[in-house]
């Protein structure tokens, strides 16, 4: 009892310190700065980031355009958003390790939310009035084709980079609703939708194609010749007898072909000796 408990505590201070750990990789970019320069160029946000905000950023000349002119706005809240735009377009690749932040050259331009924090946006998506959870729901930003779908409590969670976003949210039935949000943490946010007050209407009718019959058909005159036990007609008998083809599921092919007489019964596919070489099917005995 005394060693399962020991070993719970330990599972326990592992998962702590995993999440810990976790927390501290990542909170290099969540860290909060905003940055006191208008308009500059790189290298001087890079110096006032080292300068203030207690991380450093170490590049070497040459790994990127550091003279060029930004000016980032008053948006930007963290220490992660302010470097995407200023790295924005770049061949740069972002390392984390030791409390510092390493940019080195890389082939391919910085992708656009490569540094961007992401956050949660969760809540419950209801019917307006009645509050009924609703299922399968769709909450998804049409611009990146990201989203996700209530589950049976009516509850989502989507993960989004900071940032402004345009959320669409849709239901069977509903009428939509556009959610406008500006991302800088995580964000709880309900939505109920009410019902379309007209649905139009969808008519389905026939074509002018050929219809098929999904059946067999056999006439009287077919089945005289199978009698059952007793000497009636057996109607039922005939159509394992008959020649065709019907499905069935314990053949290896999925299909029976029926019909003839005991003689008959076998199949075989043999190629000619024509040079085209074209498979022929004969339903009988294989000639020799």
């Amino acid at each position: 009892m005394k060693s399962s408990l020991l070993y719970l505590v330990l599972l326990l201070a592992a998962s702590l310190l995993t999440l810990r750990s976790a927390a501290q990789k990542k909170s290099i970019l969540y860290h909060p700065f905003h940055s006191n320069l208008q308009k500059a160029p790189i290298k001087e946000f890079l110096a006032e980031i080292n300068a203030r905000s207690g991380v450093q950023v170490e590049y070497a000349s040459g790994s990127f355009r550091e003279d060029k002119i930004v000016s980032p706005g008053n948006d930007l809240v963290t220490l992660g958003a302010l470097l995407q735009f200023l790295l924005s377009g770049e061949k740069v690749k972002v390392l984390e390790k030791n409390d510092k932040i390493i940019l080195t050259p890389a082939s391919m331009p910085l992708a656009n939310d490569a540094l961007l924090p992401l956050y949660s946006f969760f809540g419950i998506v209801s019917e307006e009035g009645s509050r009924e959870p609703l299922n399968d729901a769709a909450v998804w930003e049409p611009s990146t084709h990201k989203g996700v779908l209530t589950n049976t409590h009516g509850y989502f969670s989507l993960l989004l980079p900071e940032g402004k976003h345009l959320l669409e949210i849709t239901y069977t039935g509903y009428k939509s609703k556009i959610l406008e949000l500006d991302l800088h943490w995580d964000l709880q946010s309900d939505v109920s939708l009410s019902h379309r007050e007209e649905i139009p209407e969808v008519i389905v009718s026939a074509g002018n194609g050929v219809k098929k019959s999904a059946g067999d058909k056999i006439s009287p005159g077919q089945y005289d010749a199978y009698n059952s036990f007793l000497g009636e007609n057996d109607a039922l008998r005939s159509l394992y007898i008959l020649p065709g083809v019907m499905n069935v599921t314990d053949a290896s092919s999925g299909i029976l072909v029926r019909g003839g007489e005991g003689s008959r019964m076998g199949t075989c596919s043999y190629w000619t000796a024509i040079p085209s070489s074209i498979p022929r099917i004969c339903w009988g005995p294989c000639p020799s």
